[in-house]
């Protein structure tokens, strides 16, 4: 018989919000849960940002002033996550991702124009990930807290103002394509009430129907 099919994690959200970490855990926690009771962990789906940012050589502060070449970089890593998920859904049963398709439409919105907006939404790509993560658990990280710091290479806010900006759009976004949502709150900073709250979310879908899941994951 095989395994049942369980729905997707995605963890988004604006950056340096705690979103690896909280994928790092997880994965702790779901391998774990595999050496102790069996079955298969699931698969990770590491950041496709970073890889495609170093191969199209995109310097940090070109976000904002060159909008022809962030187009460029959100419609590769839109490609390079669908690959992804593709590529995870061909190795194991379900898969947790670090962010999402919804993440360069996001930038593209903040960034670029709602012209290319409305065609990513529109794009082959984007179409099968929406409905994966319709089906799935989304957990977006709220901006704020003790999170920010600059790496040099991703976009980082100039000001908390941006990074505030950067939040709601992804709300909106996530509202605005009918996508259920779990707020993982910056004032919770402790990794384990964190796993808490996403392995909460994710047992309320699996567990609950459909509309049950709506009204309780997206926040006002």
């Amino acid at each position: 018989m095989e395994p049942q099919q369980q729905s997707n994690i995605y963890i988004v959200g604006p950056s340096c919000t705690g979103k690896t970490t909280l994928l790092n855990a997880l994965k702790e926690y779901f391998d774990q849960q595999s050496l102790s009771f069996g079955g298969t962990p699931p698969a990770i789906i590491a950041e496709t940002a970073r890889e495609v940012l170093k191969k199209l050589d995109f310097k940090q502060g070109e976000y904002f002033h060159n909008p022809k070449k962030v187009l460029t970089l959100q419609q590769a890593i839109l490609k390079a996550q669908y690959d992804a998920e593709c590529d995870a859904s061909g190795v194991a049963h379900w898969y947790i991702s670090d962010r999402s398709g919804l993440d360069p439409i996001v930038y593209t919105a903040l960034f670029v124009s709602d012209t290319a907006v409305r065609e990513m939404i529109g794009s082959p790509q984007w179409k099968c990930l929406e409905q994966k993560m319709r089906a799935g658990t989304v957990l977006l990280c709220e901006a704020g807290g003790p999170w920010l710091t600059n790496d040099g290479v991703r976009w980082m806010p100039r000001e908390d103002g941006e990074w505030i900006e950067h939040d709601k759009k992804f709300r909106t976004m996530l509202q605005s394509l009918d996508i259920p949502f779990t707020l993982v709150s910056k004032d919770v900073l402790d990794v384990e009430e964190r796993v808490g709250i996403a392995l909460k979310a994710h047992g309320q879908l699996l567990n609950g129907s459909k509309n049950d899941a709506e009204v309780v994951l997206r926040p006002e």
